[in-house]
């Protein structure tokens, strides 16, 4: 099972959260066949933080190793004006995924953590996605749609 500190880049000094412009660009593109798309870029680029993201899609692009610069707005800015590995938020402890969990999102974006087949009782309560990255470390999830209820379980 990956979790997301298998997931980042490694570099001299250990794994790599940091996304930025810079970082991100290739003159061979994503698809190895160069770009030829017109990108947006705010005027002041600011690094982003990986485990800093703003909403759900971001999250789960994290976990499947799939974070990057392209949308902006998607990470909250980076806190560390050093390296990565000096910066205390990917060195902060986290609960260990349990194959017995599943995220359920409600729809003012907070999250429960529960037991599978026990929605009832939750087992952690998150107020959004950045919170979740910080306290637990997941591993890729995938969606799961069972009559209203939508959940996310480990692959």
């Amino acid at each position: 099972m990956m979790s997301v500190s298998a997931n980042p880049p490694s570099t001299a000094i250990g794994p790599c959260y940091r996304v930025s412009p810079s970082l991100d660009r290739s003159p061979a593109g994503h698809d190895g066949k160069g770009w030829n798309r017109l990108a947006i870029i705010p005027m002041d680029p600011i690094d982003r933080c990986l485990l800093r993201p703003k909403y759900r899609q971001a999250a789960l692009d994290t976990l499947r190793g799939m974070g990057h610069y392209g949308v902006p707005t998607a990470y909250y800015a980076c806190t560390s004006a050093g390296p990565c590995g000096a910066c205390s938020l990917p060195q902060q402890p986290r609960e260990p995924w349990l194959d017995s969990w599943e995220v359920e999102e409600t729809t003012q974006g907070a999250l429960f953590i529960h037991e599978i087949g026990n929605p009832g009782a939750p087992v952690r309560t998150f107020t959004d996605w950045a919170a979740f990255m910080r306290g637990v470390d997941a591993p890729m999830l995938r969606r799961r749609i069972e009559n209203i209820r939508t959940t996310w379980r480990a692959v």
